[in-house]
């Protein structure tokens, strides 16, 4: 991840529509590339479907450069994460700073040999009445949550502990 160019820049090359999560050139390029008043950028190839924008040469998210004209200021070392999950979705509403570790932990779904369970669950093989267990990570470490019946229940700890989580963070960076 690289930084962005400075927010002033940014200001200058496109005018943002923060409620639709679109960006517009201002100004017009050499060749007739880019025009003023097109659309900025274009989806990449890859799976996630993402908005990227080209800036002498150099590629960028557009959800990190709409982040970084919206607050002032480059969202970098953090992530932008897409509260609904669409990638394609950059309304300001939709986007948030965090860390690499919370993005990985905000998917919704994991795989476990060709079932879709709910993030933090994972099926329990051993015989037993409870066949589902719940887990989170703190701080690249494992920890279980406990063994349920349902992968629902299972889900439902794991959300508790990830609130938890969040809040001990909160009360650390007030102090």
């Amino acid at each position: 991840m690289q930084h962005l160019p400075k927010t002033e820049i940014l200001k200058v090359l496109f005018a943002a529509n923060f409620e639709s999560g679109t960006l517009t050139w201002k100004i017009n390029g050499a060749r007739g590339k880019p025009r003023e008043g097109n659309l900025a950028g274009h989806t990449d190839a890859t799976k996630q479907k993402r908005a990227v924008v080209g800036i002498n040469g150099k590629r960028y998210l557009r959800s990190r450069i709409l982040y970084a004209m919206y607050h002032d200021a480059d969202p970098y070392p953090l992530v932008i994460d897409h509260r609904n999950g669409d990638p394609t979705n950059d309304a300001i509403c939709n986007l948030r700073a965090v860390t690499q570790a919370e993005n990985l932990q905000n998917q919704d779904f994991l795989r476990d040999k060709k079932r879709l369970l709910p993030t933090g669950v994972k099926i329990y093989r051993r015989p037993a009445k409870k066949k589902f267990m719940a887990a989170i990570q703190i701080r690249g470490r494992q920890k279980s949550l406990g063994y349920y019946l349902t992968a629902e229940e299972a889900h439902a700890a794991y959300l508790k502990a990830f609130q938890e989580i969040g809040r001990g963070r909160a009360m650390a960076a007030r102090k």
